[in-house]
């Protein structure tokens, strides 16, 4: 019957230090064993007894017994004696070892997760930007999306937002066509799919950092803020200060002009590569066009053979 919840194996393994108890000079090692790894004092100290009974005292007392037999045999016997009380001993220790140190698993285990938690949380900030913080086009509209429903903004960015989210979403489905087209024609391995791939890689990549940018500053730029300092300031004929404010300003709109202006650019750009890469096709059509031929020519044959 086990007297833990690991299984007789477990249980077994375990109890393997018991043989130290057989091997003569070396009984106590066992105890050793057992009070380490259990961290119980009382079986240290136990293993510094039997080390004194069964190692030090015979090693003395035949060295001192000379030729005297009978102070020879008393040392053997209690030599002896030793032995047998030791392995005795070592089987009755035995349970509570096992269950002393599946507690002190079941603790270790516990701790383990506690601080593999704490340690996860510590380096939470760190993971961050390596995991959910990769942009992506995908997530830059979705951002700038949620930024238009959180914020009230004038006409103009809601336009020139709204403008750069339409783009985002027809520069991503492009991307997947032209990424289609490039590895239905060119092998992966091949020189010729790197030619095309790598731009169109350095272009989605422009698109993404461009909008990432254009999120960045809109988070910091609260047109709000702007408006209402703007207006407090003319008020109160304070037009130096309103101008600085009118200047930063219109440095956002022109951003965001540009932005518009580059990922419209960027659409240009990908159509014109389509369509050249389509065109690599017309070779085929004038292939098939020679086979058709070819087969009327058969068939003219056939009936000539008839």
């Amino acid at each position: 019957m086990s007297v833990t919840k690991r299984g007789k194996i477990w249980e077994t393994t375990n109890s393997l230090w018991i043989i130290w108890s057989f091997i003569c000079a070396l009984n106590y090692v066992g105890f050793f064993w057992i009070g380490i790894r259990a961290r119980q004092k009382k079986w240290i100290f136990t293993g510094v007894v039997y080390f004194i009974i069964l190692f030090i005292f015979p090693m003395v007392g035949f060295r001192l017994s000379g030729d005297n037999g009978f102070i020879g045999g008393m040392v053997a016997l209690i030599y002896l004696a030793g032995y047998i009380v030791c392995i005795v001993h070592s089987f009755r220790v035995r349970n509570e070892y096992l269950i002393r140190r599946e507690a002190l698993l079941d603790s270790f285990n516990a701790n383990k997760d506690k601080y593999r938690d704490k340690i996860r949380d510590q380096y939470a900030d760190l993971r961050q930007p390596e995991t959910v913080g990769i942009q992506t086009i995908s997530s830059n509209k979705i951002q700038l999306e949620r930024y238009l429903a959180n914020n009230q903004s004038t006409p103009f960015f809601r336009e020139k937002i709204g403008c750069i989210i339409e783009r985002l979403g027809i520069i991503d489905s492009s991307f997947s066509k032209i990424d289609s087209i490039i590895k239905n024609r060119f092998c992966p391995t091949g020189l010729s799919y790197g030619t095309f791939a790598a731009p169109v890689e350095a272009l989605k990549d422009y698109a993404i950092n461009s909008s990432g940018n254009l999120i960045a500053r809109m988070n910091v730029f609260n047109e709000k803020v702007y408006s209402d300092r703007i207006d407090e300031f003319m008020k109160s004929n304070r037009n130096k200060e309103a101008e600085d404010y009118l200047e930063v300003m219109q440095q956002y709109k022109d951003f965001a002009e540009k932005a518009l202006a580059a990922l419209d650019d960027a659409i240009l750009r990908l159509d014109r590569l389509t369509l050249e890469l389509s065109k690599l096709s017309e070779a085929d059509i004038e292939k098939a066009q020679n086979i058709m031929n070819s087969l009327d020519e058969a068939i003219q044959n056939t009936q000539l053979y008839k």
